[in-house]
């Protein structure tokens, strides 16, 4: 390998060590039941929504702008280095509410093709559960991984917060589908 070649990679792995590292700032409303975040890279913007729930149980999600459909969805897009960016924040989101609500249980989920996001999210969940001392517990079906942090907690209380936001989920993609 030539001298070049090493060095380039090394500059290269150096920018994204350093934009992993570099969370953006986020601009965040509050109220009772959620936490909302908002923050942008050049023209992308990012949403993050924390809900709470009985037993100081949190969800937290994470959302695009979808120009063409002017609606925030799951999709994700951008070059490496805003990707990076992009985990960076979504990592300091979760501490944030973590530090502001010292959250019971915290729920948040990957549902999408990527198997780096899964791994990176089960990797945010390991420094989390060490850092604030809680529970970790993941499992993945199909495309979908959720990832549960918690304490303080009964595990079943967790467990029955995430079967009734489920069954509301289901309940409203059933009432758009009779519309």
């Amino acid at each position: 390998m030539k001298k070049d070649d090493i060095q380039k990679f090394e500059e290269y792995c150096s920018s994204l060590y350093e934009a992993f590292n570099s969370p953006l700032n986020i601009s965040w409303e509050m109220n009772e039941k959620s936490l909302i975040g908002f923050f942008s890279i050049g023209s992308d913007y990012y949403k993050i929504s924390c809900l709470r729930y009985d037993f100081n149980i949190w969800t937290y999600k994470f959302f695009f702008l979808d120009k063409n459909k002017d609606e925030f969805s799951q999709t994700s897009k951008g070059d490496t280095n805003n990707k990076m960016k992009v985990l960076s924040t979504i990592r300091a989101g979760m501490e944030y509410l973590i530090n502001l609500e010292n959250p019971n249980g915290l729920i948040f989920m990957a549902s999408d093709d990527s198997e780096a996001r899964k791994k990176i999210y089960f990797s945010f969940a390991e420094e989390l559960e060490k850092k604030f001392k809680y529970k970790f517990l993941s499992n993945r079906k199909s495309n979908y991984q959720i990832y549960i942090l918690y304490k303080n907690i009964d595990l079943d209380l967790v467990l029955n917060e995430i079967d009734k936001r489920s069954e509301e989920h289901t309940s409203e993609l059933q009432s758009r589908v009779d519309i």
